[in-house]
């Protein structure tokens, strides 16, 4: 099992992302990310996660970037830093 990244190691990710035009800020806090990157992703969970894994996501997804995109507001809004 690969070990997950640190909270620093995420942010110089996302920061790449975003300079790589992959990522984009649509306001403070609140990113989108667009099509291959997303196409990519699922891609490689179909083929790195099990069905039971990618099942247990799908019902939660919506609720999941609701609860980002706020959870990235409040802490653009307290701490002036982005998620």
């Amino acid at each position: 099992m690969r070990r997950r990244p640190g909270e620093s190691a995420v942010r110089r990710l996302l920061a790449e992302l975003t300079r790589a035009h992959l990522r984009t800020q649509r306001e403070p806090g609140l990113f989108t990310t667009h099509d291959p990157l997303r196409t990519y992703a699922g891609e490689l969970s179909r083929w790195e996660d099990s069905p039971a894994a990618q099942a247990a996501v799908v019902p939660h997804r919506r609720l999941l970037d609701d609860h980002l995109g706020k959870a990235g507001g409040v802490a653009y809004a307290t701490s002036g830093t982005m998620l």
